[in-house]
């Protein structure tokens, strides 16, 4: 994400943001629509309630990764370490298999709806917000359903079996990955 902040010098010792401007680049996960963002200073002061992100030398996903491989019989985190180079849990193709495209397809208006809000408000960042939390929203009741959990817990399961994985890790993968796609709240 490039960015560029000029800064006005008020002193020898003092600077001030004269402008700030960030993009980004975003493509969406059912529709692979491209969004552009853009953040600027805005022209008058208003309150944002934004948490703050720590970022540390990996991601969060990473961490939680690494905990899982950890967690694994040597057994398990091999046959673990094999399906990652392979296309046994493609979940993208999933999504293609009936009845997925039904389920998703009573999604994708709403989706789609959203993303042309989203495209329009670029410029506007507390609709664009407002924005990215429906469409976050939407994805959540989408993936919190009970039919998509039960679908994609038993794709993961069907994976890791003919991989060789032994039950019990792939209970644990089965509820890592379910929780990293699942609705937000269960993150």
């Amino acid at each position: 994400m490039p960015v560029v902040i000029r800064l006005k010098p008020l002193s020898e010792t003092v600077a001030l943001i004269d402008s700030f401007q960030a993009k980004d680049v975003v493509r969406t996960l059912f529709t692979q629509t491209i969004v552009s963002q853009e953040w600027r200073i805005p022209e008058y002061t208003y309150m944002l309630n934004v948490p703050m992100l720590m970022v540390g030398k990996k991601s969060a996903a990473e961490k939680e990764r690494d905990e899982l491989v950890k967690s694994l019989s040597p057994n398990d985190r091999l046959v673990f370490e094999h399906i990652g180079k392979g296309r046994c849990l493609a979940v993208e193709a999933w999504f293609k298999e009936e009845p997925m495209p039904i389920v998703v397809r009573r999604y994708e208006a709403r989706l789609k709806e959203v993303e042309r809000k989203m495209m329009e408000a670029k410029d506007q960042p507390g609709t664009f917000a407002e924005l990215d939390a429906q469409q976050k929203a939407i994805y959540d009741e989408l993936m919190g359903r009970e039919d998509v959990q039960k679908f994609l817990r038993g794709k993961v399961e069907k994976c890791l079996a003919e991989a060789g994985m032994s039950q019990e890790g792939r209970r644990a993968v089965a509820n890592s990955l379910l929780r990293a796609l699942g609705p937000s709240g269960q993150r």
